[in-house]
């Protein structure tokens, strides 16, 4: 009997753009002959001075700094890297694109100098370092020089095959000007990487970063548009079931984003001609488990269940694919419930500026200039907005939703 050769862990990349939702959405619209898009972002700096806010300067090691609209990093000297690292966490599955000029590195999945994914370039090649509890391991180091300038795209993506298997796997590449520069692949079975991004120089380099950006929409997918298919088909195949928002502005402007927290737009106060509020938390639910592809998580409501409520849904979206968007997506379900378990319709002075999802203030009682009770609503997407002649003026009916 002839001898056999088993392989294992065989993975094939076929040099593409890895896309996120953000760039699949402008790729779409592009053929529907809208080109103008709004989307919000986890990560936009380009460097008009370098924020303490946004970057971790005072553990930064090296010297970095906002020169000419732009982040210089020096090295300290030694043969050794030297780094600047956000303060915020970033998603566990998404996109950076970025200016770079010279050698450096950047860093993703961070979680300190000591723990992180190292995507570096240098004069002799570019590569994927891991380094754990401070010692370096090479993931792949592809014999090519990427010294000058260049336009980044990186991007980590984590994979699990098998539902039923323990093994996952951090999925790691490099684009520079549209080129695949390298990829690599680490078995993080049993662990969880950090979630932080930076920079990095080498020795005595200075290198230089601009535009640096991760999308909001940032989870890779794959999708088509199919002969003979809408844009409209494609863009609901890849949403699915996903709580994301989306509009056409005033201005032919696509508006697409995730729910969350925002400052009230405009106030109504004595100007409401017509007013109806329903409150029904009938729908209300305590504890929504979401399931997904591999993974699944838990959301419970607190206040709820300290008020008695016990309710339980299970929801199945094989859209998604970690635990981290299984946890989102539960509690923005969540938080949708409640949204409309109170809805108010008011007429008011219309206001031609505002849009839908825009929030505004209602004042429900008031005792001479002493305000009793004042709640936020959100104008709802979902429902009509109607504008009218009345009383000798433009009066608005909106349909609101009250912020959670």
């Amino acid at each position: 009997m002839a001898d056999g050769i088993r392989f294992r862990e065989f993975f094939v990349c076929d040099t593409q753009e890895n896309r996120c939702i953000e760039s699949t959405v402008e790729a779409l619209f592009s053929y529907a002959n809208i080109h103008d898009r709004s989307f919000d972002t986890n990560l936009d700096d380009s460097f008009s001075s370098l924020s303490s806010d946004t970057w971790n300067t005072a553990g930064a090691t090296g010297t970095w700094a906002a020169v000419s609209n732009q982040l210089r990093g020096i090295g300290g000297g030694a043969a050794a890297w030297y780094y600047l690292l956000s303060n915020d966490d970033m998603p566990r599955e998404g996109v950076m694109t970025v200016y770079k000029r010279n050698r450096g590195g950047i860093l993703i999945r961070a979680t300190n100098a000591n723990n992180h994914y190292l995507v570096f370039w240098d004069a002799n090649s570019v590569g994927v370092q891991k380094r754990s509890a401070g010692a370096y391991s090479t993931l792949v180091d592809v014999p090519k020089a990427y010294t000058g300038e260049g336009d980044l795209l990186i991007s980590w993506r984590e994979i699990k095959f098998r539902a039923t298997a323990d093994e996952k796997y951090l999925f790691i590449s490099l684009w520079v000007d549209g080129e695949l520069a390298c990829c690599a692949v680490d078995d993080i079975t049993g662990s969880t990487p950090g979630q932080k991004v930076g920079f990095a120089v080498y020795g005595t380099d200075t290198v230089y970063f601009d535009d640096v950006r991760i999308p909001e929409l940032c989870e890779i997918v794959e999708i088509s548009m199919d002969i003979g298919e809408s844009p409209a088909g494609s863009l609901g195949r890849l949403l699915g079931r996903r709580h994301i928002k989306y509009f056409l502005r005033y201005d032919n402007t696509l508006r697409m984003w995730r729910p969350k927290a925002q400052s009230s737009a405009y106030t109504y106060d004595n100007n409401i001609t017509d007013f109806a509020q329903i409150i029904d938390d009938r729908g209300l639910i305590s504890h929504w488990r979401q399931v997904g592809a591999w993974e699944q998580a838990d959301r419970f409501d607190t206040t709820l269940i300290g008020k008695g409520i016990q309710r339980f849904r299970k929801d199945d979206n094989a859209e998604l694919t970690t635990v981290e968007a299984c946890y989102d997506e539960a509690g923005y379900a969540l938080q949708e419930l409640k949204e409309n378990s109170d809805r108010v319709d008011i007429t008011v002075p219309a206001q031609v500026l505002q849009e839908p999802e825009d929030v505004v203030t209602v004042y429900f009682e008031r005792d001479g200039n002493v305000i009793l009770n004042s709640l936020d609503y959100i104008i709802d997407l979902g429902r009509a907005y109607s504008i009218s002649y009345r009383d000798g003026r433009l009066k608005a009916t909106l349909h609101l939703r009250r912020e959670q």
